[in-house]
């Protein structure tokens, strides 16, 4: 929302417009402004700008003034901005703003007052059509505290959850972003003294940033972000399925970041001591930072560095791999310790400074494992289940199978299979090692002879 102005539009200004429009003049301010009592207010598609019945061109908007309001926007209506309460004071009342596709708010939403502070109704902001900025308490105001819901799947520039230029915002604001925003902030753009624990939930476009700002704030991102997403301050969740071109940061405070999806850079957990969990992909560095922090791997690329930084860190290896060489080769590096890297995929895993390194990797059967002799078959299918064949006169004699959570998670000394077959005359006894090897006994049921012993280890 920009500076309020006074515009001063000469005569032959209106008729230009009249003339260039076919419809007149669009702008349409709400008709009339609220009272201070709970108001239903519609902006619908007249001319009349103030409600005052001479149709003169201003651009005053719309106040709830106080109570707890519904405004409504409608398609086709146009308006100069929507403030919940009034202009200049903090605003206390719940508000129930809605803007219909095809409306605009030119100015911007507010939801309790314009420069006022201490504002603190708990507003509703629903936007599917254009609008300037959406702010949650006050553009401009000191001190807010409303816990506001925004739902944007229009078109805004910013979002803010309590002020865009305020100080010491602390509400707890949820922001749900399916359509196209410029910047959205969980607290105020300048970013000064806040500590609102929000949400913000983006499954749509953001041009620029999300920044939690202060506070302990979540951010699901599962849409694109086209800049970066920063936790700012305090101890933040940040979870990633969508991409990101630029930085996944979580900046001061312990942090807990988890990327199934794209970061076009870095991961940057900086101060605190943080989680990071990578699944997808990181064009370029994970960098724990300062703290005692925690990175792991589940099925990974990463094509930098990842670097533990200062402190006590630990890397925990958990992907999953059907290429042995890479699996032992990966196993060795581990287990040598300190800076290291091996081949994964069609890249490399590198990292340094990690004080613990914990090896969970994880060797899949596959349709490429197989255990095979004269007496017994054991193969893995795609889906990493294991199946077992008694062999009879060149014949496969069914004989069970076991889905791949099953054995790889089976405890020491935990029976899985136990199966006997009288047509062939065996038995098979399944049992788990722990640390995902199974026992795998075939036994004659004829002389109780041990036909084959095999261990396998994921």
């Amino acid at each position: 929302m920009p500076k309020r102005a006074t515009r001063l539009l000469a005569i032959v200004s209106l008729f230009t417009i009249f003339i260039l429009s076919p419809t007149g003049i669009a702008l349409a301010d709400c008709t009339p402004n609220g009272t201070a009592n709970a108001d239903t207010i519609t902006c619908d598609t007249t001319t009349d700008m103030d409600g005052n019945g001479d149709n003169t061109f201003d651009n005053d908007g719309v106040e709830g003034a106080g109570g707890s309001d519904n405004i409504t926007v409608e398609n086709g209506a146009t308006t100069f901005e929507v403030i919940g309460d009034t202009n200049s004071t903090g605003g206390t009342a719940n508000d129930n703003i809605t803007v219909e596709a095809g409306g605009e708010v030119t100015g911007g939403i507010t939801g309790d007052s314009y420069d006022g502070d201490n504002n603190s109704g708990d507003d509703t902001i629903n936007n599917a059509g254009d609008v300037s900025t959406i702010v949650g308490d006050s553009y401009e105001g000191d001190g807010n505290s409303g816990n506001d819901t925004i739902n944007n799947s229009g078109k805004v520039d910013d979002i803010a959850g309590d002020s865009l230029l305020g100080d010491n915002n602390s509400g707890d604001d949820t922001i749900n972003n399916s359509g196209t925003a410029d910047n959205i902030y969980g607290d105020s753009a300048c970013g000064c003294g806040n500590s609102g624990d929000d949400t913000i939930n983006n499954s749509g476009t953001v041009e620029v940033d999300i920044i939690g700002n202060g506070g302990n704030d979540t951010i699901n991102n599962t849409g694109l972000v086209k800049d970066s997403i920063d936790g700012e301050e305090g101890n933040d969740t940040i979870t990633n399925s969508g991409t990101v071109n630029d930085d996944l940061e979580g900046d001061e405070g312990n942090d807990s970041i988890t990327n199934s999806g794209v970061v076009g850079d870095d991961i940057d957990g900086d101060e605190g001591d943080d989680t990071i969990t990578n699944s997808g992909i990181v064009h370029g560095d994970i960098e724990a930072g300062s703290g005692d922090d925690t990175v792991r791997l589940t099925g990974t690329q990463v094509d930098g560095i990842i670097d533990g930084g200062p402190d006590t860190d630990t890397l925990v290896f958990r992907m999953k791999t059907k290429n042995k060489s890479q699996f032992d080769a990966a196993k060795a590096a581990i287990a040598a310790g300190g800076d290291g890297s091996f081949a994964w995929g069609n890249g490399n895993i590198t990292w340094k400074n990690f004080e613990v390194l914990i090896d969970s990797l994880t060797l899949l059967p596959g349709q490429s494992l197989k255990y095979l002799d004269e007496f017994l078959k054991i193969s893995g299918d795609a889906s990493e289940k294991l199946y077992f064949y008694g062999l009879e006169e060149n014949s496969n004699i069914y004989l069970g199978m076991l889905g791949f959570d099953i054995w790889s998670n089976a405890e020491a000394g935990q029976v899985l299979l136990d199966v006997v077959n009288e047509t062939i005359d065996v038995r098979l006894i399944v049992t788990g090692l722990g640390s995902g090897q199974i026992q795998v006994q075939y036994y004659s049921l004829t002389d109780g002879s041990l036909l084959s012993n095999a261990l396998i280890a994921p």
